[in-house]
């Protein structure tokens, strides 16, 4: 199998999809056969093209995407995308809004709100043995919050959850208004009171919650950051409920 890489945009340009897409099929479109002069042309569009690309955007390389073409060749055709999708940079405010992936992502395909996982390789959910590995470490030797360690949580929110849940917290990223359920406003009354009910155990549900994601939401599962670094986002996450920890 062929991978593609790249890494300044969402999407590779028409000449390099075109270059990528020769490479995974060969310079052959029409098979001929000894029976007669010439065999039918087969079309382009009916070939299923075993060629996947990961797209890695310069400002947020977490957010690397495999794009497979294997599996969309099978059941699309290659002028539903080219020119289009796969030629201009795509983000995932155009998708929401129902342009490039989004013409078929959340209307006949699976739904782009609540299977961040099934683009994003990085926010699958771990197994259960790794995770309930993990969530047994994090009770036995939970970190406790500094200075530091918070500076370090609003980095990664900022860059990781802010698009969601906003810059401030409060649940109005600019992704939110596609979004349902909402994402939470850690500012708000109801957070503020689950925080000040009892700190260790918030401490280790915002935790697992970072680790797993939330079933059926927009919330993904964040184990592919280190605990430290999810240790880090729940002890910035509670700044926004009191003001500081």
């Amino acid at each position: 199998m062929l991978v593609g890489y790249a890494t300044s945009s969402y999407a590779l340009t028409t000449t390099e999809g075109a270059s990528r897409f020769k490479e995974a099929i060969g310079t052959r479109a029409e098979t001929r056969t000894t029976a007669t002069p010439r065999a039918p042309v087969v079309r382009l569009a009916q070939l299923v093209i075993d060629l996947d690309v990961q797209f890695i955007p310069s400002t947020a390389p977490f957010f690397n995407t495999q794009f497979s073409h294997t599996k969309h060749t099978r059941w699309i055709n290659c002028s539903d995308c080219h020119p289009g999708a796969s030629s201009q940079g795509t983000g995932m405010l155009e998708i929401f809004a129902g342009e490039s992936c989004g013409r078929c992502h959340g209307k006949t395909t699976f739904a782009v709100e609540t299977d961040c996982w099934r683009c994003h390789d990085k926010l699958v959910r771990p197994g259960r043995a790794a995770a309930e590995t993990d969530f047994a470490k994090a009770r036995e030797a939970p970190v406790p919050g500094s200075p530091e360690l918070r500076k370090h949580g609003e980095s990664l929110f900022q860059g990781l959850c802010a698009g969601c849940h906003g810059k401030n917290g409060r649940g109005n990223g600019r992704f939110a208004p596609f979004l349902n359920p909402k994402p939470r406003d850690f500012t708000g009354r109801t957070f503020k009171q689950l925080v000040a009910s009892d700190i260790e155990a918030i401490d280790i549900g915002l935790y697992r919650t970072l680790s797993l994601g939330i079933k059926g939401t927009a919330m993904p599962a964040w184990s592919a950051l280190s605990p430290r670094d999810r240790w880090a986002l729940v002890h910035y996450v509670k700044t926004f409920a009191s003001g500081g920890f």
